[in-house]
């Protein structure tokens, strides 16, 4: 067998000597653009620039740092990530604050923006860019950051409570009693006991609250007692904690009597401008992923 390469081309060839044919197969590496997405963001805002161009401007609304989750990104050996202010309208940047490269193959993750730039200016328009190589590619994001959350209802940016549970299985519209609203019932599947809610699409707080109770939803009404009133209770509650709410809830950390077949409420309550929502799940499986199945499981359940 023989191997040589030219040019990011691999070629694979049996070696005639030792047969009376000679295969060659050839394999085209392209560079991977990495991929970076700003957390929090609350809008996308098309914005006018000098060139002519449109800019998609993140509408950033977050309390503390400002992050960006490159974990989406492959094929690379090293990274770094570029900030500075920008200004649309004369299409001319100012100077640029680097992390330097970073060398590794690894999960890039969640890279903390205000450690490398330090504190943004609310309303001014960044650019951010995260590189890797090699051979160098980029990917470019605009954002801008809203004022930070004032002391008082109702003088902040409006709050979002959402997310979405890893592992749905499948999900069924239903009403509350007497048909008063629409809910999804999620059914979801666990990874060696792991029931995890993404909860990177809720903006605009600096404080939350986690409640986790087993759930009768025809009745509206948590099986379980409040932990806080009834210290032998099941359930889960933790508090106003004073941050912003984490990317992954991984539930059955938290709450630790999960069983297959019964139906549960995670509830997420946010601040200083409250809102709150309630996300109604089943649990499917606790030891497989929904895609990796036993042979026996016939998913008509």
């Amino acid at each position: 067998m023989k191997l040589s390469t030219w040019r990011n081309t691999l070629n694979i060839g049996i070696d005639p000597t030792l047969t009376w044919r000679d295969f060659s197969f050839y394999l085209h590496f392209e560079p991977t653009e990495p991929q970076a997405r700003l957390k929090a963001v609350e809008e996308w805002i098309p914005t006018p620039a000098d060139n002519g161009w449109v800019v998609d401007v993140a509408n950033i609304c977050a309390f503390g740092d400002l992050y960006l989750d490159g974990s989406a990104s492959t094929c690379y050996d090293r990274y770094r990530v570029n900030v500075r202010e920008f200004d649309l309208q004369n299409w001319q940047a100012g100077p640029t604050q680097s992390s330097g490269w970073i060398l590794g193959s690894g999960n890039i993750g969640n890279i903390n923006l205000s450690d490398i730039y330090g504190n943004f200016i609310d309303n001014q328009v960044y650019h951010v860019a995260l590189v890797t190589a090699f051979p160098y590619t980029a990917h470019d994001l605009f954002f801008q950051k809203t004022p930070n959350p004032s002391p008082g209802p109702g003088l902040n940016p409006v709050p979002t409570v959402a997310g979405e549970f890893e592992g749905v299985y499948g999900e069924e519209l239903l009403y509350s009693p007497g048909g008063g609203f629409g809910f999804s019932l999620y059914e979801i599947c666990a990874n060696n006991f792991d029931l995890i809610f993404d909860a990177t699409a809720t903006t605009c707080e600096n404080r939350h609250r986690i409640s986790i109770a087993e759930f009768d939803w025809v009745n509206w009404q948590d099986l379980e007692p409040n932990p806080n009133t009834d210290p032998n209770s099941n359930a889960y509650n933790s508090g106003w904690i004073i941050e912003s709410v984490p990317d992954q809830i991984v539930m059955s950390d938290l709450y630790t009597n999960f069983q297959v077949g019964k139906t549960y409420r995670l509830g997420l309550e946010t601040g200083l401008d409250y809102a709150a929502k309630d996300f109604i799940f089943k649990v499917k499986s606790l030891d497989y992923l929904c895609a990796e199945a036993p042979p026996n499981d016939d998913r008509s359940g």
